[in-house]
């Protein structure tokens, strides 16, 4: 059976990207920073599996992506 997935778990995983926001902003980016972001999304994404309204999918997704882009290194 699988867990059903709302508000309270995209209010979660929005608390955080804030937090890593916050560390990106006074450490800049980094590879523990990247690391937590990218386990963070993936987490994101594995509540898909759980039954959910379209609206916390949408929610999810979109926060998965703004988790990738977080503390991201640039190879340039």
């Amino acid at each position: 059976m699988a867990t059903s997935v709302g508000f309270r778990e995209v209010s979660t995983i929005r608390h955080k990207l804030d937090a890593l926001n916050a560390l990106d902003q006074e450490q800049g980016g980094h590879d523990r920073l990247e690391r937590a972001a990218l386990d963070a999304a993936s987490e994101t994404l594995s509540l898909q599996q759980g039954r959910a309204t379209q609206a916390v999918r949408r929610r999810l997704f979109s926060l998965a992506a703004d988790l990738t882009a977080t503390g991201r290194l640039d190879s340039t």
